[in-house]
């Protein structure tokens, strides 16, 4: 299932991009 919580991440990461533009990421450590 570490597939399954890697996609989770990237849509996560995704997501983040786009709620944050120009900003900073943000971390990735539920």
């Amino acid at each position: 299932l570490w597939v399954g919580e890697r996609a989770t991440r990237a849509v996560l990461d995704q997501i983040a991009d786009v709620t944050t533009p120009g900003s900073a990421p943000l971390p990735t450590s539920f």
